[in-house]
């Protein structure tokens, strides 16, 4: 069965999806917190925040992008973070024109509640009933474990991989000399799937939870690619790799994760990949700034909520990988993919 790409992006479907997180934002930040009111007329350092609010610096900058991208928060030079004219009019409750009443007639939702309640925990936290929830974690239960659960997850996941995945394979190609593709969290195994069937000569193995990978079993079967695809369990925290590869794919992973286990993960993977060994990040990416765009920032307060990270921007990912041991280009540009998707990748020299 081919793998073909649609004919159109489907990145406006996704921001319609996200756009409900602009009302969780404005509601619980304009109508249940003092955020605009202790922003006051010179604004507020993001340790100032922390200090008066309480909230993580994680929060602080999922919350600071979305406002700057809509327009409603400026950071100056020496990064204060100011409220525009349009949040003090509109967002202040004290202000004559203030908004904060017709905001509040959604403010006691439950989507907004959970959401406040997520900006003002110390520490990430995602969780079900069978643990935590879209990731996996070693030493805590997972949901990614329970076979109903995780089957259900990738399934949903699935439909973004099987648009996406054919743009990838084509815009990261493979080196003339490669010829092993390790997949890491690669979840259905679309991603996979591109690649083998757009290069004959490659080899891959999805590295991922047992449960996941049942899922991306039947899909490399379905596409006739079993016979070149592996699909091995593991934990890519802890575990030694599966096979030594030319390319590790890292597609929408990072993002669930703060900033500490990504540095773990990429000299984890750093540690025990060859000489040579190209990273391809395949990821959304806000400005280098965080002020957007702004269908990133609703994105990142989606993760945020559900899993342990955020959406990063380009430099801070060409931070991480350059602290984590990675050679790479500094001036390298985003190469887009589909869905705001887009690729940088790393080498290990």
């Amino acid at each position: 069965m081919p793998l073909t790409q649609p004919q159109i992006d489907p990145a406006f479907v996704f921001d319609l999806y996200r756009g409900r997180l602009s009302t969780e934002i404005l509601c619980a930040v304009a109508c249940r917190t003092r955020f605009f009111q202790e922003l006051g007329a010179s604004g507020l350092s993001a340790d100032a925040i922390q200090e008066r609010l309480g909230w993580s610096p994680r929060a602080i900058s999922v919350v600071t992008t979305a406002l700057r991208a809509m327009q409603f928060l400026t950071k100056s030079d020496n990064g204060l973070f100011q409220s525009t004219q349009a949040a003090r009019l509109f967002l202040n409750s004290e202000s004559e024109f203030a908004l904060t009443g017709y905001l509040g007639l959604s403010a006691q939702s439950p989507t907004v509640t959970a959401f406040l309640e997520a900006i003002q925990r110390p520490a990430p936290s995602a969780t079900t009933e069978q643990g935590t929830a879209f990731t996996f974690r070693s030493d805590k239960p997972s949901a990614m474990d329970d076979p109903d659960f995780a089957r259900f997850l990738t399934m949903s996941l699935a439909g973004r991989g099987r648009c996406v995945a054919p743009v990838v394979a084509e815009v990261a190609t493979p080196n003339t000399n490669d010829s092993t593709l390790l997949d890491i969290g690669g979840g259905s195994g679309f991603y996979s799937i591109a690649y083998l069937l757009a290069y004959p000569q490659l080899k891959a193995v999805v590295w991922d939870r047992p449960e996941v990978l049942k899922v991306a079993h039947e899909n490399a079967i379905a596409h006739g690619v079993a016979d070149r695809l592996q699909c091995i369990g593991g934990d890519m925290f802890t575990d030694p790799f599966p096979i030594q590869a030319d390319m590790l794919l890292v597609s929408n992973i990072l993002h669930d994760w703060d900033t500490p286990e990504i540095h773990h993960l990429l000299r984890h993977w750093h540690n025990q990949s060859p000489t040579g060994a190209r990273l391809i990040l395949h990821d959304v990416y806000l400005n280098d700034n965080l002020d957007g765009p702004l269908p990133i920032a609703l994105y990142s307060a989606d993760l945020f909520y559900l899993t342990e990270g955020r959406a990063y921007s380009r430099a801070e990912y060409l931070q991480f990988f350059q602290e984590s041991g990675w050679f790479t280009d500094p001036g390298q540009k985003i190469r887009p993919t589909s869905a705001h998707c887009g690729i940088l990748d790393t080498v290990k020299l």
